[in-house]
């Protein structure tokens, strides 16, 4: 990372607005994220506790981890709202903040910072924000951050928001340094900042209105709150005005553009894709997307490597229906060893592909013209299988030539339940879709 701008961070004046639904068992992440704002070593920190309750002693739970933090430049105000027509609009409180004290005539703040009570934020985070920020302002871009849990199962640092890759080779970058600047497949972190021209511009865009933000993006209202630029303004070929520094050696991103989602409880929930993306994942190896240029010219070597990349995981993260797309590939040319590996996929099944005897039935009877373990795999298939399901799959194999462009039949996705997060993503993959077609439709 370039050198960092410390001195210049640490004569900021910085008013900060965190939304803290009450809940007792969220005061820990509260402390946490306030010990580590005090932490910073600059010249004003004023903090607003925006809360939705009330009441005397919770209000004191409250105060009573903010007081031993004061200094005489630091300090913290609670604030409660009551009245709201929907709970969630608490997240929109920062609001009359922004505009009345950050961007009043008088003011002598620097930078505005809105945080959900569960990021931490470092300096090291601020100072990255505020060093790269004037770097990338030529570009129309912002400097963005990556939401890390740690995930105990794989005993590794994970992305909270994103699922799937990023492909440098792919998306438009900008260089930077020793880094590439990217928006990633999901651009949201629950939290912004911005300097007094990002301020103006936000609250004279539609992204600043809880109402007039939905026409930008059908996230949810918690969601909107936080995007603060995320869609105004998008230079052309980014999905998104907020980008991420990776590093053109290792590919991943550096340390200080992660912000810890305290409560850590996606990355170990096994029933959500969130929080199981390693963030030395994030972007696409660079060995990975040479084997992808080839095998979007036909290599059959390349579409067969990268099915079995993506169905062990290895080098990316394990996805069975990015498996069986390159393994179609290759097997509807006739390869056998991708025709073996199919029957086995769809005889199992998976995240992302419906397990289908007949599909595996036929996929296996063709690979046994070269491949004995294929007829181990449907003698063990019979015994589950109607006569008619085995019929249907012979016929189907005899019927097969090569060149025949069996498509995918079924995927589902498990996740399907969280509808709290759903809505979500579904809007993240309409914007990345519109943007895709764009990108189709514009000149070279």
């Amino acid at each position: 990372m370039t050198d960092l701008d410390f001195g210049r961070c640490c004569s900021a004046r910085l008013l900060v607005a965190v939304a803290f639904h009450y809940r007792e068992e969220r005061l820990g992440y509260l402390a946490t994220m306030l010990s580590s704002l005090f932490a910073f070593p600059v010249n004003i920190l004023h903090v607003v506790v925006m809360t939705n309750t009330e009441n005397p002693a919770e209000m004191e739970a409250i105060q009573a981890i903010c007081h031993p933090l004061f200094s005489a430049s630091k300090n913290a105000i609670v604030q409660p709202y009551s009245g709201l027509e929907d709970p969630f609009m608490l997240t929109w409180c920062f609001r009359p903040l922004l505009q009345e004290l950050f961007l009043a005539k008088n003011s002598s703040y620097t930078h505005f910072i809105y945080l959900e009570d569960d990021i931490e934020l470092s300096f090291l985070n601020f100072c990255y924000f505020v060093s790269y920020r004037d770097l990338l302002q030529a570009h129309n871009l912002i400097p963005a951050f990556v939401r890390v849990e740690f995930n105990d199962s794989i005993k590794k640092h994970v992305s909270t928001d994103n699922w799937y890759q990023t492909d440098l080779d792919k998306g438009k970058k900008i260089a930077c340094g020793d880094y590439y600047f990217v928006d990633l497949t999901n651009p949201y972190m629950a939290m912004f900042i911005m300097d007094r021209a990002l301020a103006e511009e936000y609250v004279a865009s539609p992204s600043s209105d809880c109402l007039t933000c939905r026409s930008v993006v059908s996230w949810g209202i918690r969601e909107q709150a936080a995007m603060g630029l995320t869609f105004e303004n998008v230079p052309p070929g980014f999905m998104s005005r907020y980008v991420v520094p990776i590093s053109m050696t290792n590919r991943m991103a550096p340390v200080c553009s992660w912000i810890y989602h305290l409560p850590n409880n996606l990355a170990n929930y096994p029933n959500t894709p969130n929080g199981k993306l390693p963030m030395a994942q994030l972007v696409v190896p660079a060995e990975v997307s040479l084997l992808r240029v080839r095998a979007r010219q036909g290599d059959l070597e390349a579409q067969l490597a990268l099915g079995q990349l993506y169905a062990d995981g290895n080098q990316v993260p394990k996805n069975l229906l990015e498996a069986t797309h390159w393994y179609l590939k290759a097997a509807n040319r006739g390869n056998h060893a991708a025709q073996l590996a199919l029957g086995a996929l769809y005889a199992i099944g998976g995240p992302g592909v419906q397990a289908d005897f007949v599909l595996a039935y036929m996929w296996s009877r063709l690979a046994t013209r070269m491949y004995a373990a294929a007829d181990n795999n449907i003698q063990i298939m019979v015994s589950m299988m109607e006569q008619e399901q085995i019929a249907q799959a012979e016929s189907m194999a005899a019927d097969w030539r090569v060149g025949e462009q069996v498509e995918i039949k079924e995927q589902f996705y498990p996740w399907h339940g969280d509808a709290w997060w759903t809505p979500h993503m579904e809007a993240i993959k309409r914007r990345a879709d519109e943007w895709r077609r764009g990108q189709q439709s514009s000149p070279a």
